[in-house]
């Protein structure tokens, strides 16, 4: 399942709906733009998301929980860790 929309500079002036899976937060931009780059090569849409002094990188919008969960588990096969789905405002 491939996510609709595909941007690296997501913030607050630009509003998702939704679900996505956060495959992780850092705490420097380059760092979040590899693993945006990353996730392009899986064929996946991602973004960032700046929260205070932390680069939370999320993968989707998916338009269901279902699909999000489904590339939850691709995510975690592909990057380790601990990847989880959220809901998008």
């Amino acid at each position: 399942v491939k996510p609709a929309a595909e941007s690296t500079k997501a913030g607050p002036s630009e509003p998702r709906s939704g679900y996505a899976v956060q495959i992780g937060a850092v705490n420097a931009r380059e760092t979040a733009e590899k693993l945006v780059a990353d996730l392009k090569r899986m064929s996946m849409s991602g973004y960032i998301v700046p929260a205070g002094s932390l680069f939370k990188v999320r993968a989707g919008p998916f338009g269901d929980r279902a699909a999000a969960d489904q590339a939850q588990a691709k995510l975690k096969a592909r990057f380790g860790g601990s990847p989880f789905v959220v809901k998008e405002p």
